[in-house]
C-alpha cells in the first residue's frame, strides 16, 4: 500500500505568516540584530538560529517570539559570540 502525502497549503501559508510576524516582532527590539537570526516555522513550531552578541539577548528574543500569535513552541538553536571589542565586554 502506498502512503498518501497530504499537502496542506493552508498550513504552509500560516507558517509563512508566522515567520513574517516573528520577524516583525524581533525588529521591534533595537538591541536585537534580526539580520543575524534565521527563523523557520513548521506547524507553529518556531526554530530560531543565529548568533547573539550577548547571552542576555536570548531571553528577549525568545520572549518576543513566544508573544507572536500562532506560536506553539520555540526551539532555540542560537549561539553567543561575545564581541570583546565592545566597551564593558569581558576580556
Amino acid at each position: 500500500t502506498a502512503a498518501a502525502i497530504i499537502f496542506d497549503a493552508t498550513r504552509l501559508s500560516d507558517d509563512d505568516e508566522i515567520v513574517a510576524r516573528v520577524t516583525d516582532a524581533l525588529q521591534q527590539h533595537p538591541e536585537i540584530d534580526a539580520s543575524r537570526l534565521q527563523v523557520s516555522v513548521e506547524n507553529g513550531f518556531i526554530t530560531i538560529r543565529g548568533v547573539l552578541p550577548h547571552e542576555r539577548l536570548r531571553s528577549i528574543v525568545i520572549q518576543a517570539i513566544e508573544e507572536v500569535d500562532g506560536t506553539e513552541r520555540v526551539v532555540d538553536e542560537m549561539s553567543v559570540q561575545l564581541n570583546t571589542d565592545e566597551p564593558g565586554a569581558d576580556p
